[in-house]
């Protein structure tokens, strides 16, 4: 998991509040002191500095310098040799998750986004995860443009083909699904894509579900990984969605569903899928504060269980970790009572102060990792 900046347990002030909303659900008309920022502010106040202050000849030879770099990178991105595209590829990737230059990255967008579709369709494993990741960089550093959006609609239908491929590199689906989640998030305005999308995550994870005899289904743990970005990617795109939408969720048998992941023999799966699950109870108590699951007693017994577990069998960083994700969990689904911390960026802060705000503070963490952080 990447830095993601001091926490602190009081919130201070309102200046420099950082909104993780896409544009399309972002308020206007705030205050100065109250501004939350749109998608280009927020990521360009979680880039880091690529330069120290200096004076501007020293910058501009600085900038020259990073331009040529990228512009070499772009063609070797499309070069014969593998090890070159994939070097190219990464060196995008680094980059802009460091660098926040949309003109720059704007004039080149349709070069870039020719250059994802061919690793995408055309390459293997390592290519098509960088290639997945530059996707979602392009698609940030666009913010929120048409040319965003035309990325995001280029790409969905080469991204659902290999998140959904049986024979293509466990990897390169995590990558795919994990792309298509925060893709959507921020580029997906009208959602014209998003209900498919859901469909596709969940047609993943569900095959994690018990089987009819009650057992749980042998998975190696490349396709559970693939289970958990699976989940993780659908979890962001809930987290825009309203409480009667939801509600109509968990009156399916998908909240029974749900309970099956919970057991999972991946730790990993079953944070997952208790996340979700608070985020799910979290949003629909924003209409109906007295709202239970119909297997209420069940989740809570065995979220209990989790969050005490002592077997021996498992890992000892596994343990700590699963409990201390558990004890949250079972907050909120019990008590109704959300997480709450405060992350520093420089002069910034985020309030963090929801599971929505945290799945998705969370979700752009893994894509910008130390990048996200801006030291005070």
């Amino acid at each position: 998991m990447p830095r993601k900046g001091k926490k602190t347990s009081k919130g201070g002030g309102q200046k420099g509040q950082v909104s993780l909303l896409p544009p399309s659900q972002q308020k206007g008309n705030l205050s100065d002191d109250d501004s939350m920022f749109d998608t280009e502010s927020v990521l360009s106040g979680g880039f880091s500095n690529m330069s120290s202050a200096g004076d501007e000849e020293e910058e501009q030879c600085a900038e020259e310098i990073f331009e040529e770099k990228f512009c070499e990178a772009l063609d070797d991105a499309s070069g014969k040799s593998l090890s070159t595209r994939l070097n190219g590829l990464k060196f995008m990737c680094d980059s802009c998750g460091s660098k926040y230059t949309p003109d720059f990255i704007s004039d080149r967008y349709m070069t870039i986004l020719d250059v994802v579709e061919r690793s995408i369709r055309k390459g293997k494993g390592a290519e098509q995860v960088a290639a997945c990741q530059l996707c979602l960089h392009l698609i940030l550093q666009l913010g929120a443009s048409t040319e965003a959006e035309h990325v995001f609609t280029v790409m969905c239908p080469f991204l659902l083909i290999l998140v959904a491929d049986p024979s293509g590199a466990p990897q390169a689906r995590v990558a795919a699904a994990s792309t298509l989640g925060l893709g959507a998030f921020f580029a997906d305005r009208e959602q014209a894509h998003t209900q498919s999308i859901l469909n596709a995550l969940q047609a993943l994870f569900c095959q994690s579900y018990q089987k009819g005899d009650g057992s749980l289904p042998s998975l190696p743990p490349a396709l559970l990984a693939l289970h958990t970005a699976a989940l993780d990617a659908w979890t962001l795109l809930v987290t825009l969605w309203i409480p009667e939408r939801v509600l109509d969720l968990m009156d399916s048998k998908t909240g029974h569903h749900f309970l099956d992941l919970l057991s999972s023999p991946s730790v990993e799966l079953r944070i997952s899928a208790g996340e979700s699950l608070a985020l799910l109870h979290e949003v629909i108590r924003q209409g109906d504060d007295a709202w239970e699951l119909e297997d209420h007693e069940d989740l809570v017994h065995k979220l209990r269980e989790l969050a005490t577990d002592a077997s021996k069998f498992r890992g000892k960083r596994e343990r700590k970790v699963q409990r201390s994700s558990f004890r949250d969990i079972l907050r909120t689904v019990e008590d109704g009572v959300s997480p709450k911390e405060t992350i520093k960026f420089g002069r910034e802060k985020l309030h963090v102060d929801s599971w929505d705000k945290k799945v998705q503070y969370e979700a752009i963490c893994n894509v910008l990792g130390s990048g996200f952080d801006s030291s005070p």
